[in-house]
């Protein structure tokens, strides 16, 4: 069986993280203020379904103690637990969303519990209930029979319908403290005879991110990875995830704030050579640079970061290296490129793509043609059309002429100007060919070229649109060996007069 079900709460007292909800829950029983319907909202894992149905044996329980409730011994409990009792019904309406699901719970409510005092309806992931269903369930759930409790559980409240929020009382369940979960998960660890790091143990808190199932079924997994023979260490846990060190996530960022785009691309083949999860890491990412940007704002960061001190003073180090609106362009930096890594089948070339971008932008946003002086001209007086000349003529003449905005600039690197600033930076450092009636752009790295891979059919669109030609084009590797040109010396002269540029003919 698997540790988190093994291990679910068997009463209110093993119920941790959540106790504003089970000294309300306790509170209600020991004075029969019992409500007729419950919505539990909350993140995964943090104890929505285990409390429905630690409040059904409750309610239930014909032995409950002032300090042992449920009993957990009787002949209703143990019905409950072995879910073999008739009184306490859970439907997922994930997959029994529809009115008729709803018609049948309305038939059954009218008949009183077999034993016990209530008859209890769970309802899971109610937010996936139909319009419909929720229509029907609204009377019921106003006015259900004295012996009818519902407990609708969601992690999406906001989909569910206001007139079913006001008819239940809401409980908010929070995200469990790391340290909450690494502090009691240990012992059933302990019970399992499995020794494990307390930064291993830390580790998979955080990976939890909040939900304590999540960490059970990591410790699981990890447990049937490694086994009982050795003690499970924090490595063994990020090889298992495919997840970074912290010194990694430190290490990028320095790169970042330096510029160095050499370093981000080393930093991310280490983790190629490693095997690592590009989209663990990018969501780590974020994480991390959401830490920088509160340890540098808060003064007391300590009580907000959920990190031990060691790495709270790095962080603390590495924030005032940088400024608020750093942290921030680069947390919607990343932000925007994860769900473009999810779905790319070579996730490495967007993620290094990525950091060269925030590398060299603003070396190429100030990147601009030379300032040349002009002495102040008078405006020109305007002359009347030639009278020999078509109107389609003067027209086309007087487009050209509001088109050359510099005649020092060459066509071509008004092109290049006019591009974003990660093409802009490639395209100045190729070699430029002309061959078989092709443009051939030589990159000057294995880097540019991957890169520039993924953009050729922009390019060439680009490039068609610019020469008023269909050319073809092709991004090949410097020393790369293509065939020979089957132009006539007119051609090639026609094509080079057009982009006003020197290119290679061979």
């Amino acid at each position: 069986m698997s540790l988190y079900r093994k291990y679910r709460p068997k009463n209110f007292s093993q119920v941790f993280g959540q106790d504003h909800i089970v000294k309300t829950l306790l509170n209600q029983i020991s004075t029969g203020s019992i409500s007729h319907a419950y919505l539990f909202c909350g993140t995964r894992g943090t104890g929505k379904t285990s409390v429905a149905r630690l409040l059904a044996r409750a309610l239930n329980c014909e032995d409950a103690q002032p300090n042992s409730i449920p009993c957990n011994k009787c002949r209703v409990c143990a019905d409950i637990l072995q879910n073999r009792s008739m009184n306490v019904i859970e439907i997922d309406a994930a997959s029994n969303n529809g009115v008729d699901n709803i018609r049948d719970i309305l038939e059954e409510v009218k008949y009183p519990p077999s034993t016990g005092t209530y008859k209890i309806y769970i309802i899971d992931e109610v937010h996936m209930l139909s319009t419909g269903a929720f229509n029907a369930l609204l009377k019921t759930l106003e006015e259900p029979p004295d012996h009818v409790v519902f407990v609708l559980a969601t992690t999406d409240p906001h989909k569910v319908l206001p007139t079913i929020h006001s008819r239940c009382q809401r409980f908010e369940f929070r995200r469990i403290p790391s340290a909450d979960i690494a502090l009691n998960i240990a012992p059933y660890l302990k019970q399992e005879n499995v020794e494990i790091e307390p930064s291993a143990l830390a580790l998979i808190s955080q990976l939890a991110d909040g939900s304590v199932r999540d960490a059970l079924s990591l410790a699981d997994q990890a447990i049937a990875f490694y086994g009982n023979s050795t003690s499970i260490t924090e490595e063994n846990i990020r090889t298992l995830v495919g997840s970074v060190d912290i010194a990694t996530l430190f290490e990028m960022t320095d790169a970042l704030l330096q510029k160095n785009s050499l370093a981000t691309i080393e930093i991310i083949h280490k983790m190629s050579l490693g095997s690592k999860d590009y989209i663990q890491f990018v969501n780590e990412l974020i994480a991390h640079f959401r830490n920088l940007l509160v340890a540098n704002i808060v003064k007391q960061s300590n009580q907000v970061l959920d990190v031990t001190k060691e790495t709270l003073e790095r962080l603390v180090n590495q924030g005032s290296q940088g400024s608020m609106s750093v942290f921030s362009d680069f947390i919607e930096h990343f932000t925007e490129l994860l769900p473009k890594v999810r779905n790319e089948k070579n996730p490495k070339i967007l993620l290094e793509l990525a950091c060269i971008k925030l590398c060299v932008r603003e070396e190429i946003q100030k990147e601009s043609p030379k300032e040349r002086q002009k002495e102040p001209q008078k405006e020109p007086q305007k002359e009347k059309p030639n009278p020999n000349l078509s109107d389609s003529q003067v027209t086309e003449i007087t487009r050209v002429a509001e088109n050359v905005t510099d005649l020092n600039v060459s066509p071509w690197e008004s092109f290049v100007q006019q591009q974003d600033s990660m093409l802009k930076a490639l395209l100045v450092k190729c070699k430029f060919i002309q061959k078989d009636g092709f443009l051939q752009i030589q990159s000057d790295s294995d880097i540019t070229y991957n890169i520039l891979l993924t953009k050729e059919q922009e390019i060439k669109e680009k490039i068609a649109r610019f020469t008023e030609q269909k050319i073809d084009v092709k991004i090949t590797k410097e020393g790369e060996k293509l065939p020979q040109s089957g132009l006539s010396q007119t051609q090639q002269k026609e094509i080079q007069e057009k982009i006003n540029m020197t290119i290679e003919f061979v």
